[in-house]
């Protein structure tokens, strides 16, 4: 029996967040290597690839009337690869996302928030420097001393793009 489009878009939407931990995972140097679907169409052919992402149509009361699943194939090797993209109409079934990765990859991407969450906005040189000016005609001489530092501290530093 061929899986409603229900079914199909929480399992997807499981697999895009695989995808989400995959990408943030570079970024925090975590290993969390991205896993292939698998999935069988109404031809009985079964197809295993990279996920993609998905796309969705809705129907006029915005229930979700069905979709596209782009799936990445690799061709010769690492060096190219290709995008198909499978009518949610024509798949039959699809491997379901391992609970315990799923799991994982919700970790991976609640912390990365928290952490972005915490991050401080950073000043550029320039922008400590003119807030410096600011402080110093406001009349605020060890807040404009201290960022008159920074910047100094900062030039030294700093790589030349970051001026």
């Amino acid at each position: 029996m061929p899986l409603s489009i229900d079914e199909i878009s929480t399992i997807l939407d499981q697999y895009a967040e695989l995808a989400t931990a995959t990408t943030i995972s570079l970024k925090i140097d975590e290993r969390f290597p991205a896993k292939k679907i698998s999935f069988v169409t109404n031809d009985c052919e079964e197809h295993t690839g990279y996920y993609s992402g998905q796309v969705y149509d809705h129907a006029p009361d915005g229930s979700i009337s069905g979709g596209r699943l782009g799936i990445t194939y690799q061709l010769l090797g690492n060096f190219s690869s290709t995008v198909f993209y499978f009518d949610f109409g024509d798949i039959e079934s699809i491997t379901p996302v391992n609970p315990v990765r799923l799991a994982k990859a919700r970790t991976i991407i609640e912390q990365y928030e928290q952490q972005e969450k915490r991050r401080e906005p950073v000043l550029t040189i320039a922008q400590k420097a003119t807030l410096a000016k600011e402080k110093m005609k406001q009349g605020d001489v060890k807040g404009a001393e201290s960022l008159q530092y920074e910047v100094l501290f900062d030039i030294r530093h700093a790589r030349p793009y970051t001026i």
